[in-house]
């Protein structure tokens, strides 16, 4: 189950008129970021991982016609690491970033 964010922070939205395929003629470009926290631990030469996938519904309501194609980007803006000991390591990764018309809240998630 995905997390739900409710807050964007610095959250930009441009609507651009466009000439484009299938006849599309906005293009919505939405920028923004959100805190989120990930908390792992281990003891001793344990291994810890952890995974978790956010979910943000984006932009203005548009009916399954106006909407024709979305894509994702994603990024780590911000990272904290404490107590590795030595030989030790961390790494952060982002596996998918994906958009897609939502049919209950007719909003881009």
């Amino acid at each position: 189950m995905a997390i739900k964010i409710a807050q964007i922070q610095n959250l930009q939205q441009l609507d651009v008129l466009v000439a484009g395929p299938d006849d599309a003629n906005h293009l919505f470009i939405i920028d923004g970021q959100f805190d989120a926290s990930l908390t792992i631990s281990g003891q001793g030469t344990n291994f810890a991982s952890g995974k978790e996938t956010f979910s943000v519904l984006l932009g203005p309501k548009l009916t399954n016609r106006q909407f024709v194609r979305a894509i994702a980007t994603a990024s780590i803006v911000k990272s904290q690491i404490g107590n590795i000991k030595t030989g030790g390591f961390a790494a952060w990764n982002i596996l998918d970033a994906d958009a897609d018309w939502d049919d209950e809240s007719d909003r881009l998630n």
